[in-house]
């Protein structure tokens, strides 16, 4: 009987893990590339607007504490349903004005952020939560990205903005359909209250300070500076190509290598290195103008991201 258990989880874990593939192979890297090009055309490198956007896009990710508390109680899968919610105010940025751009996707990513430990919390449960299962999550997400930095420069170029943002917000529907579809509700889940997290957050409070800081620090300095590249490369095929795809197919290949290295090693001496190279990567763009090199370099892949 725990044999046959021990399989369904596994089998699960591949359905939950293509699911997460296919749903955002491409709207992730999408609305970023499409994103980013209407603030740099309507706006210019304002970027005090781009910090807004910025901050919208991080801070529900808050939401996740909760959104996790509550799949405890009423269930994983029924909190994937609160996900296909979020693609109504990503679809309706295509008829808005730019301005609007912030509040919905802070809507949007309040369902998504309140959604998603479903599903990573589905994965990592069926694989003892090793560090190889994290880094193959990152390479489903590099391959949607990878997919998404073109689709978005071509998005963008050929069709009218509110299509294209319709179109992603049927990705996000769809793909949150297929998980919910393939996602194995009959497994039993350990539940984890407000003292578990409690003391989940005590253990590493040093290391999560730490993290929160300097990669919040460097995502705002990053999504910042894409604008920069935005105006130094001019077409966005080639900008989504250079931002998106080419990054995302790089780390692909390197995250099961260092998701190993990680199991084997210590996690808080890759955090440090990532801090460090990020650092050094800041400096260096600072004083880089040339496109190749730029596309270079931005092609480097850092564990964790």
């Amino acid at each position: 009987m725990c044999l046959q258990e021990g399989a369904r989880g596994e089998e699960g874990s591949l359905r939950v893990l293509h699911s997460v593939i296919h749903a955002w192979s491409g709207w992730g890297g999408a609305y970023y590339t499409v994103s980013r090009d209407i603030v740099y055309k309507h706006m210019g490198l304002n970027y005090v607007f781009m910090s807004i956007l910025i901050a919208s896009e991080t801070m529900p990710g808050f939401f996740s504490i909760v959104g996790g508390m509550v799949s405890d109680i009423i269930g994983r899968r029924k909190m994937l349903l609160l996900g296909t919610l979020s693609s109504i105010p990503l679809a309706l940025i295509g008829f808005t004005s730019v301005e609007f751009i912030p509040l919905l996707i802070l809507v949007h990513g309040v369902a998504t952020s309140m959604a998603q430990p479903s599903i990573y919390g589905g994965l990592l449960h069926y694989t003892n939560s090793s560090g190889l299962a994290y880094s193959l999550m990152g390479v489903s997400n590099s391959l949607g990205w990878a997919i998404g930095g073109v689709l978005g420069g071509y998005i963008t170029e050929y069709l009218p903005y509110s299509t294209g943002m319709s179109l992603l917000g049927i990705l996000v529907f769809t793909g949150y359909m297929f998980i919910y579809a393939s996602y194995p509700g009959e497994v039993a889940y350990p539940g984890a209250g407000l003292k578990d997290v409690v003391e989940g957050v005590r253990r590493v409070w040093m290391l999560f300070m730490v993290s929160l800081l300097a990669f919040t620090g460097t995502r705002f300095f990053f999504s910042n500076y894409v604008l920069v590249v935005r105006s130094i490369l001019g077409d966005p095929v080639l900008f989504g190509l250079v931002v998106n795809t080419i990054p995302a197919l790089t780390g692909a290949l390197i995250w099961p290598l260092l998701g190993k290295a990680s199991d084997k090693g210590s996690p808080s001496l890759l955090v440090a290195t990532a801090i460090l190279e990020y650092a050094l990567f800041i400096v260096l763009f600072l004083h880089m103008s040339d496109p190749l090199v730029i596309a270079i370099l931005w092609a480097f892949p850092i564990y964790p991201s």
